[in-house]
């Protein structure tokens, strides 16, 4: 259970990077502590439902509705 606890703050935290910077998704991976992209895309899709980019691209269109 550990280590799935700290796998979640990780992701929300790379959540709150990928809503709040432009950083690139591989970057946004390795500061997370997954320096591969592709197992840190996985793991975000399955924990939200979407891609890093998806996500990006859902969070940046929200803020331009709340406008």
């Amino acid at each position: 259970e550990g280590r799935g606890y700290v796998l979640r703050r990780l992701l929300r935290r790379a959540a709150r990077l990928l809503e709040q910077s432009g950083l690139p998704v591989s970057e946004i991976a390795e500061q997370s502590g997954m320096p591969d992209p592709y197992y840190f895309s996985t793991r975000f899709r399955k924990f939200f439902g979407l891609s890093p980019r998806e996500y990006r691209r859902r969070a940046a269109g929200s803020r331009v509705e709340e406008s």
